[in-house]
């Protein structure tokens, strides 16, 4: 089979015409609105993974801070961390308890140095 679908593209027409018609306009533009279409999908699908990944390592980095500083059970449930030690809930969607713990760039929201 693989020697079949080989002859098809590598076959010149010369020797054996398959009886293939180049692309129309139509065709071309079909082609390429699939590809195109498929590759905006991808790109959109892996900016929305990202971008829950992204809020998944924040709570893991709060998770891991207030296990470094022993104050977690071991294999204490997120839901169980954050119902002892709510202050140090990362805020993810902006909202704030009225400190600096409320913006993505500071507190333990930030990349660049857990808080």
């Amino acid at each position: 089979i693989g020697a079949l679908l080989a002859s098809f593209v590598y076959v010149p027409v010369s020797w054996f015409d398959q009886g293939f018609a180049p692309l129309g306009t139509l065709g071309v533009c079909t082609a390429l609105g699939v590809a195109l279409g498929f590759y905006l999908l991808l790109e959109a699908t892996k900016a929305v993974f990202r971008a829950y990944f992204l809020l998944e390592l924040i709570e893991k980095a709060a998770l891991a801070k207030l296990a470094s500083e022993g104050r977690l059970r071991a294999f204490c449930s997120r839901r169980e961390a954050f119902s002892k030690w709510p202050e140090r809930q990362p805020i993810l969607f902006g909202e704030s308890y009225g400190d600096d713990r409320g913006s993505v760039h500071s507190g333990y929201n930030s990349f660049s140095g857990l808080k």
